[in-house]
């Protein structure tokens, strides 16, 4: 059926409420850990037994001026001293992160208690400047789940 097909152009992500600055793509991550049960006497695992559950994404955009991660709150301050940057880190609220179909407003994804993990800027000599923030997750709910 035509116009199911989520594309980019139909893709609106945001964190809190906020959209932010100009996203260029997002890697979502939904990882179910299994570890193989060996024993003794036999080279196959007897069983795979779940262990683990992760959930973190990347998302990808063109750094806009005065628009930091910092100012909208996504990140934390950095401080003026060692304990303001620790008060800060451990003080920083756990987020709500959606990616929405602008076409129907359905939220397609709603990744629940997000933190930023990692930023890295990317300044190329001939070419637009781009972060890359990684964040961590505890849960991911998609359309098929209740939201």
């Amino acid at each position: 059926m035509p116009g199911e097909v989520l594309t980019g152009a139909r893709a609106k992500f945001s964190i809190n409420g906020l959209m932010l600055g100009y996203t260029t793509s997002i890697r979502l991550n939904e990882e179910f850990t299994q570890e193989p049960v060996k024993v003794l006497g036999q080279l196959e695992a007897i069983e795979n037994v779940e262990t683990a559950y992760n959930v973190s994404f990347t998302a990808t955009g063109v750094r806009v001026r005065n628009k930091t991660l910092k100012s909208l709150g996504i990140s934390p301050l950095a401080g003026s001293t060692p304990e303001a940057l620790l008060a800060n880190v451990l003080n920083h609220a756990e987020m709500t992160a959606i990616i929405e179909d602008k076409k129907t407003g359905t939220i397609i994804y709603q990744i629940e208690r997000v933190k930023v993990a990692t930023i890295s800027l990317n300044i190329p000599a001939q070419g637009v400047a781009t972060l890359d923030m990684t964040f961590t997750a505890i849960k991911l709910k998609d359309e098929g789940d209740a939201f």
